[in-house]
């Protein structure tokens, strides 16, 4: 739950003005959700054929369910995530006008070719 914490999703979250009715909290499913990648988990059935299975005891309905709920504001929690990352990577605020972040969350293998960071000039 450091990443919970770091990221201050239950803030995000709750500003995005998005709450469950039971089971899992969004925290949990969102924080769980974020460390997939480091993990070099592409999938969430990637996770559960996976030894990592073991660091959770939610079922693979309860991340889809959330995934999938067209009523989760995604767009502000995820602007939200990204302030909070900018504050983190640059707590003096010092960002160029003319800057950009861009984060690729593409897992597709297939994509590599063609889609190497490039700088921006």
């Amino acid at each position: 739950m450091e990443t919970a914490q770091t990221f201050k999703l239950r803030s995000i979250v709750r500003n995005a003005g998005f709450e469950k009715q039971q089971g899992y909290s969004v925290v949990a499913i969102m924080t769980l959700m974020l460390v997939l990648p480091f993990l070099q988990v592409n999938s969430v059935h990637s996770l559960f054929v996976s030894d990592f299975k073991r660091i959770t005891e939610m079922k693979k309905d309860t991340i889809y369910r959330l995934k999938n709920n067209e009523l989760v504001p995604w767009r502000s929690m995820l602007y939200g995530m990204v302030k909070r990352l900018q504050t983190l990577t640059s707590p003096q605020k010092t960002v160029a006008s003319n800057s950009a972040f861009v984060v690729d969350d593409t897992t597709d293998s297939r994509c590599a070719p063609i889609c190497r960071p490039q700088r921006l000039v």
